[in-house]
């Protein structure tokens, strides 16, 4: 065990035990929420659900830059973890040269059209059906054609995308229905115009941090699209993002692992450690840390270079569920 894995343990074993204190002391409902993950997890997602309604209520604009500053590199951690390291597909040859090399690149060249070859060539290595491949190729001409449109429906659909696949991940979908028609509900309300009396009428939707400017934020989520609808989408990309990291940083990893019960902060490290390796950490840890540190200096250069940093990951989820799709498809009877 090298000295830093020594001193992260020694630190997570007294908040471990009083963890352990304060679920001794839950009481009768603390206790029904332990023993059932079921419904510990739609509580947690109906108490997520209210949070970021509150929040895009209230503050949608702060919500969408200190969002990806506090969790964004978490939740792409998350991402790569449930997506790829979990199914094993880095083990993959063919994974690395079809998938892997194409988002790899969007480093460089953040084009859509180098994030459609990932998913083209998920359809490649996953042996897709023939719909499949056309729907890859459809959405490889597309990005050829209008980047910027698919630049910006890509944006909006990887949220949407996130809350399908926790709805079905692993067996129970009936059982995540009510979180799903609840935020299905909330967002489209939102976009619909409910709150409308806040964002609008009381000026919600003008209150930014001083050095964001508020045009660069709008811009690329809105589109374009004239008032009042510019400010419906950007309030629904909010509320939705927010819930997007919620499903991959507590969500998921509730219902992937096979333990029903909590598990404590040691053990949740030592999977992560486990999965990743200490190095791994260290690297996604060492890229968060950067881009808290870049936000002290100037927030709207922070928030531009995460989103840079996470032009991969939305296509990584397309890719990802084109073989879960085909995998899908073939078990059936």
């Amino acid at each position: 065990m090298s000295a830093l894995d020594s001193a992260i343990v020694t630190l997570l074993t007294p908040a471990d035990k009083l963890r352990a204190g304060l679920l001794r002391r839950s009481g009768p409902v603390g206790r029904k929420l332990i023993a059932d993950r079921q419904l510990r997890i739609n509580t947690l997602a109906l108490a997520g659900i209210s949070t970021s309604l509150a929040f895009t209520a209230g503050a949608p604009l702060w919500l969408l830059v200190v969002g990806p500053l506090v969790l964004g590199v978490p939740h792409l951690l998350a991402d790569v973890r449930y997506l790829v390291v979990r199914p094993g597909l880095h083990r993959s040859g063919a994974w690395w040269l079809l998938c892997a090399a194409p988002l790899a690149l969007m480093f460089a060249v953040s084009a859509p059209w180098v994030g459609a070859l990932a998913v083209l060539g998920g359809a490649a290595w996953s042996r897709a059906r023939p719909w499949l491949w056309l729907a890859a190729l459809a959405l490889l001409g597309l990005a050829l054609a209008r980047p910027d449109a698919t630049t910006w429906v890509m944006l909006h659909l990887h949220n949407l995308v996130a809350v399908a696949l926790w709805w079905t991940w692993r067996e129970g979908s009936r059982r995540r229905l009510i979180p799903v028609l609840a935020f299905a509900a909330v967002y489209a309300a939102i976009l619909f115009g409910a709150l409308d009396g806040l964002l609008i009428g009381a000026h919600t939707i003008t209150r930014v941090p001083a050095d964001v400017p508020r045009g660069a934020l709008f811009s690329g989520i809105a589109g374009g699209l004239p008032a009042p609808w510019d400010v419906r989408v950007v309030a629904s990309f909010a509320f939705a993002q927010s819930v997007h990291y919620m499903i991959w940083l507590r969500w998921i990893p509730e219902d992937d692992r096979r333990r029903y019960t909590p598990r404590p902060l040691l053990a949740t490290y030592r999977a992560l450690r486990d999965d990743f390796h200490l190095v791994g950490l260290m690297v996604f840890a060492g890229l968060a840390a950067a881009i808290w540190a870049l936000s002290l200096v100037d927030l709207s250069e922070a928030r531009d270079g995460y989103y840079r940093l996470a032009a991969f990951h939305a296509w990584l989820e397309l890719a990802c569920i084109v073989r879960l799709v085909t995998l899908r498809q073939r078990v059936k009877p």
